[in-house]
């Protein structure tokens, strides 16, 4: 599985990459740290997922998870954030999310939630 890390935090993304490129069927193919850059390495690399934190330094992940997925549809978004007020569970919901995690999640729960989506 082809994933997409967008987080503006460098050192959680690259803990991220880790924990992901440990696991055989997953291939961490980008990082990205703002909306901007997560649109363009979507369209560049084609991922067929894109792990996304909510709050980015230039938008939402909500606005980035639209535009990726008016371009590529089959492309699935889990949202991995701290937030966990409705209002942006709605809102990556209204995004297209086909996930949404909490940061304190483990490991072994985000793998698992990824690899449902299969």
């Amino acid at each position: 599985m082809r994933v997409l890390l967008v987080d503006d935090h460098p050192l959680f993304r690259e803990g991220l990459a880790s924990v992901l490129q440990s696991q055989p069927d997953f291939d961490v193919v980008g990082e990205a740290g703002s909306v901007c850059e997560a649109v363009e390495m979507a369209r560049a690399l084609q991922p067929d997922v894109v792990v996304m934190d909510f709050c980015l330094p230039d938008g939402s992940g909500a606005d980035a998870s639209r535009v990726i997925l008016s371009e590529r549809p089959r492309t699935k978004i889990v949202f991995l954030t701290v937030h966990d007020d409705d209002d942006c569970l709605f809102a990556a919901i209204s995004g297209g999310a086909h996930g949404y995690l909490l940061k304190n999640a483990g490991a072994k729960e985000l793998v698992a939630s990824l690899r449902a989506l299969k």
